[in-house]
């Protein structure tokens, strides 16, 4: 007995599951950068646009507990640097840093160098939780599999 099998349609699907796999790839590349630079560019926001409502010092309104940092001379705002390192082809990774030697302070809270507390003044996290539900939202609407 003789069975002959058309491949034709195997070596077809192959193709179009590697173009998916190929385009899925760089569609989640370009959300894995997206997610960091929107990130960055939401605390930037927060920062020098967010509502205050601290004490004012002169004419500066500062922040609040809980608030983002109130903009004062642009040091925070511009200090952010998105580390592409580590990334290679199987593995996407961006680190988002804040170079101001006061940022982790007014993310966290803690002791400032006169040996007070500062409370926290989050403007990170909160942009990276923002940022991180467009993120999700895009990966899942990917190819209609929402």
């Amino acid at each position: 007995m003789k069975i002959n099998i058309d491949t034709r349609a195997f070596r077809e699907l192959d193709r179009s599951l590697l173009a998916t796999a190929v385009k899925f790839s760089r569609e989640f590349r370009e959300d894995a950068e997206d997610l960091a630079v929107n990130t960055v560019e939401l605390a930037q926001d927060e920062i020098y646009m967010g509502a205050k409502t601290g004490r004012v010092y002169g004419s500066h309104q500062a922040s609040a507990p809980g608030e983002a940092p109130a903009n004062l001379t642009g040091e925070l705002a511009n200090s952010f640097v998105i580390d592409r390192s580590g990334s290679n082809g199987r593995v996407i990774r961006r680190k988002i840093m804040n170079t101001a030697s006061y940022a982790a302070l007014l993310e966290f809270g803690g002791f400032n160098s006169q040996n007070n507390y500062v409370d926290p003044r989050p403007f990170l996290q909160p942009a990276f939780e923002e940022a991180q539900s467009e993120f999700f939202a895009n990966v899942s609407d990917f190819g209609g599999w929402a």
